[in-house]
């Protein structure tokens, strides 16, 4: 099925998202900059996904069940990208992309009653091992850090619910509105979300020292912010249409583990984050909850 060559390309877009999520985590500091740079990205992966719209000549179904399953997601991206960039900048890089992973527990649970996707125990028992490896990638965090500390839970454990919520509402857009465009989605919750980061940041420019951080936030930074507006878009899209076929408790894992093993090498490769023992044993055992999960 063309389906499973989507999760391909998503976990290439992955790559792109984990190395410069990295880079534009140390740059940005402060509401003024974290608000105008989140509705820059959101801004722009919405006017694309609205490109897309006009040039497939399809308006879609603009309805208020759209509405409300975009502004659930609009909501949880906001509350994720702020936990991500604020916890990398505390964590290690693996860490942070496990929490974020350890979010696919939320469709996989909820599909079972949601959309009539059954699990099987061994899938159970590869989520299982999945969160196994996730503890000993903490250990591994909190030796390459110095510190783990409460912030710094708060913001792992928001950006894994968030990101649960972001693919709940990428399968209820894909099983309720199974008709619609998957531009209406991407359009509506990347829009809302960057209005609602615009609205906030105008407080913040009304001050000159609002306005002087805001001007501090360096040009590499939007450079990068349009490249993972692009990368964004991709994977929200062949997401939310892969989710039609491919079952929760398959693709969430296959997405999101898979992007954990990409942040580990990115990290190990581009970063200098030094894989020890204890990390290798943990991404060896998400490998091997991943394989479980997919061939039970």
């Amino acid at each position: 099925m063309i389906e499973y060559s989507y999760l391909a390309v998503i976990l290439l877009m992955k790559f792109v998202q984990k190395l410069l999520n990295k880079k534009t985590s140390v740059m940005i500091d402060g509401a003024a900059q974290y608000l105008g740079y989140g509705a820059y990205r959101y801004i722009l992966s919405g006017l694309m996904a609205l490109v897309l719209l006009l040039f497939a000549g399809d308006a879609g179904d603009f309805g208020l069940t759209a509405l409300g399953i975009s502004a659930l997601g609009s909501l949880a991206l906001a509350v994720s990208i702020y936990c991500s960039l604020e916890a990398m900048k505390n964590g290690a890089i693996i860490l942070v992309s496990l929490a974020s992973s350890a979010g696919l527990l939320l469709p996989c649970i909820f599909g079972i009653f949601m959309f009539d996707e059954p699990m099987s125990a061994m899938q159970f028992v590869g989520i299982g091992l999945l969160l196994v490896s996730a503890y000993l990638l903490a250990g591994y965090s909190k030796r390459l850090t110095g510190s783990f500390t409460t912030k710094t839970l708060l913001l792992l454990l928001g950006g894994m619910l968030s990101n649960g919520l972001i693919m709940i509402a990428q399968k209820m857009f894909s099983k309720y509105l199974p008709d619609a465009s998957v531009s209406v989605f991407s359009f509506l919750s990347f829009g809302l979300a960057g209005l609602a980061m615009l609205i906030l940041l105008l407080p913040q420019l009304i001050n000159k020292k609002g306005r002087e951080k805001f001007a501090s936030l360096p040009a590499a930074a939007w450079g990068y912010g349009a490249i993972l507006s692009v990368a964004l878009l991709i994977i929200n899209q062949l997401a939310t249409l892969a989710g039609r076929v491919i079952p929760s408790a398959i693709m969430f894992p296959i997405n999101d583990g898979g992007g954990t093993i990409i942040a580990a090498l990115t990290a190990s490769v581009c970063f200098g984050e030094k894989l020890t023992m204890r990390s290798v044993a943990g991404l060896a055992l998400g490998i091997v909850s991943l394989i479980i999960i997919n061939l039970c």
